[in-house]
């Protein structure tokens, strides 16, 4: 009788349990849901479009986590430049989830300098962890070093490339508000 008893509240505790993970897990995925829906319509997508910027910038954010994991595993945390793409990055990233149309601008970006970015990092690493010592080695460690500084630049131009961009929609709609006799 006692372990009847005792079983019957072990089976209901386990039942109000699962109950209550089952609707924390609904409340949340109806609040998730709300906030995509909250998302697309602020910024006008569709499911399509919305569908292509998750994956986008999911490859994105891996990408650039990866290149900060890189440069943490070597010697390449020392590299200014590199540094700041890293930065230029994450401000691009910081945008385009403020402004996901502009993902159309940023596809060299995109698709060819971040990932380009992580190759070059990666091999980098490959050979600094060899600890293999010959001029071969250290002839495409040179090359790789300059490949990597060639990919921030790029990336760092490109950022720069955007904030004038941005600064000049600024500087026009500052102009037009002085045309119509308002100042700022």
């Amino acid at each position: 009788m006692y372990y009847g008893i005792l079983l019957i509240v072990l089976i209901v505790a386990v039942l109000m349990i699962l109950c209550s993970r089952f609707l924390k897990k609904l409340i949340l995925k109806k609040a998730q849901i709300e906030k995509v829906r909250t998302f697309k319509k602020m910024y006008e997508l569709n499911d399509e479009e919305l569908k292509v910027f998750e994956t986008v910038m999911r490859e994105a954010k891996n990408d650039i986590l990866r290149i900060v994991e890189l440069t943490e595993q070597s010697d390449l945390s020392k590299h200014k430049k590199l540094q700041k793409a890293i930065r230029a990055s994450q401000s691009i990233f910081k945008n385009l989830m403020t402004n996901p149309k502009d993902l159309i601008q940023y596809g060299d970006f995109l698709y060819k300098l971040l990932p380009g970015l992580v190759v070059a990092c990666e091999e980098y690493n490959d050979i600094v962890e060899s600890d293999i010592d010959s001029d071969f080695l250290n002839e495409k460690k040179s090359e790789i070093l300059y490949a990597i500084e060639e990919f921030s630049q790029s990336i760092i131009r490109y950022w720069d490339k955007n904030v004038e961009r941005d600064l000049n929609k600024v500087k026009i709609a500052k102009q037009s508000l002085e045309q119509k006799g308002l100042s700022i």
